[in-house]
């Protein structure tokens, strides 16, 4: 389902709010999902991002972070963003 994701931060952007943001690329294998059926198909992004991804912060000594993330397929369309 996952093939492999890509995570980027930008040192020097800083919302209004003073939070920094992490982009994040996640690239599926299965070109069947798409955004109508990935609940069905049992993927959801924001509990990737939400819990899996954000666990690791601590050890990074990351906070006020917004995540704002792409789903792309594996033909490099885009199934799902999601922008803070």
């Amino acid at each position: 389902m996952v093939d492999h994701l890509e995570i980027r931060h930008d040192e020097d952007f800083i919302t209004q709010r003073g939070n920094r943001r992490i982009d994040v690329d996640i690239f599926l294998n299965d070109p069947t999902i798409t955004k109508e059926n990935m609940y069905d198909r049992e993927f959801d992004p924001h509990y990737l991002v939400e819990y899996h991804i954000k666990s690791y912060f601590p050890y990074f000594n990351l906070k006020n972070i917004i995540i704002d993330y792409i789903v792309w397929g594996p033909d490099g369309n885009i199934v799902y963003s999601w922008k803070n």
